[in-house]
């Protein structure tokens, strides 16, 4: 039976976003739970508008399911990367897939340019009007090592980082 738009909750209503990572998710009645070395957090996922997923993450089928009926976003972005990227690194039989999946998944998503995408999308569902872009070239940011601060933009690991 189609829902009542009526009674959807509405965007100020829900949970803007959640983010985990190193995490198992998965159905639990008609919502989910994240597992991680913690604990079990249950989440109503029909109160989610964003589940951010970082890495080390796994998600079951039923908790897609779930998702999806409960109206959280997916992330379709990445469909377009990952899925020939992977299929490309199995296939050329390479001596490190990690490092070469890795590399290929770059190159694609900046060419696809996923990320300008995504941040667009996300100014519209929010309704935020998209700053001007800005000239970031000559600016670098500093990156932390856990030593301090170093500068960014720079191969502090040396060798080619294969991209």
């Amino acid at each position: 039976m189609p829902k009542d738009l009526h009674e959807l909750p509405k965007l100020r209503d829900s949970i803007s976003y959640l983010y985990f990572e190193h995490a198992v998710i998965e159905q639990e009645d008609s919502s989910i739970v994240v597992i991680q070395e913690s604990g079990r957090i249950p989440v109503p996922i029909s109160s989610v508008t964003c589940l951010l997923l970082g890495p080390g993450t796994r998600v079951t089928h039923a908790a897609i399911k779930a998702m999806a009926e409960n109206g959280c976003i997916a992330d379709l972005y990445k469909s377009e990367t990952s899925i020939p990227a992977a299929f490309e690194t199995v296939s050329a039989k390479c001596a490190d897939p990690d490092r070469k999946l890795r590399a290929a998944m770059r190159q694609k998503i900046l060419r696809a340019d996923v990320l300008k995408r995504v941040a667009d999308d996300i100014a519209w569902i929010f309704d935020v009007p998209l700053r001007e872009e800005q000239d970031n070239q000559s600016e670098v940011g500093k990156l932390w090592d856990g030593s301090g601060e170093i500068n960014g933009g720079k191969n502090h690991g040396g060798g080619d980082p294969g991209w």
